[in-house]
């Protein structure tokens, strides 16, 4: 019985381990980033970080659709704004952005929804 239960736990945490693994960094964009875009200008720092910016955001709005935690730190968009990770202007366009794709998914199941209707 324990040999069962001991490859049951090696399995679970194994998995756990491998999504842990796959979940993106960050770090390693910044470190490819300060590679591929070199200099201590004011503008390739902006580039950088406004990079890395965007890369977080489009974490931040993954994760709040998947987990539950991100999506109680951030249910609005605009708690998303006052926590600095976004900007007011890029806000606007990505509300658009946003309420574009929403139109886009109801057309698409209203389509779907009359094609189901008309088959014989």
């Amino acid at each position: 019985m324990s040999f069962v239960l001991g490859f049951y736990v090696t399995l679970v945490v194994k998995r756990w381990w491998e999504q842990y693994r796959l979940l993106p960094w960050p770090d390693t964009l910044a470190l490819f980033l300060n590679a591929g875009i070199p200099g201590a200008d004011e503008r390739q720092r902006l580039m950088r970080r406004n990079v890395v910016r965007y890369a977080v955001l489009a974490y931040v709005i993954t994760l709040q659709r998947v987990s539950l935690r991100v999506r109680k730190r951030f249910p609005t968009w605009q708690h998303v704004v006052d926590s600095g990770k976004i900007f007011k202007c890029v806000f606007r366009t990505v509300k658009t952005i946003t309420w574009f794709a929403e139109k886009l998914k109801t057309a698409k199941y209203k389509l779907r929804s009359v094609g189901k209707s008309r088959r014989y």
